[in-house]
């Protein structure tokens, strides 16, 4: 099996953590920066690592409100996902919810014992990590039900 990429999108970071060769864990990572809005230069970036890397699949968040509608975040995330798909065709693009992500990553890093500015580095990839987590354990769980 090939492993797969999981992305965390914000403003101007993209959190990336990867999963292992039998897609069973999420590893954070790095996180990549831009300038504001530059969504751009972040699929660029995304497209490179996918080839280096041999990645076919990726893991998006997708941000959904926590009372289910869909925002301008969600909508922003929807266009870069059409966008990465037009400039990257052999690239399967899926959408998780990661609703609560960012949070569970905070307090993954606050466990760890790491300082506040060594966690605001890191947040993005370990939330990136999250939502990979999530989609992996709902394909198993879904594999498992089909048993």
């Amino acid at each position: 099996m090939s492993r797969i990429l999981g992305l965390d999108l914000g403003e101007t970071t993209i959190g990336v953590a990867i999963s292992n060769s039998e897609q069973t864990l999420s590893l954070p990572l790095k996180t990549i920066r831009y300038s504001k809005g530059n969504y751009k230069k972040g699929r660029e970036e995304v497209i490179k690592l996918c080839k280096e890397e041999k990645i076919t699949k990726i893991v998006l968040g997708y941000p959904i409100s926590m009372d289910g509608t869909i925002g301008p975040r969600a909508e922003s995330v929807m266009r870069f996902k059409s966008d990465l798909e037009e400039e990257s065709p052999n690239l399967s693009v899926f959408l998780q919810d990661e609703r609560l992500s960012t949070f569970e990553a905070k307090e993954r890093l606050l466990a760890s014992g790491l300082k506040q500015d060594k966690i605001k580095e890191r947040i993005d990839e370990v939330a990136a990590s999250v939502i990979l987590e999530s989609y992996l354990k709902r394909k198993e769980n879904t594999r498992n039900e089909n048993r």
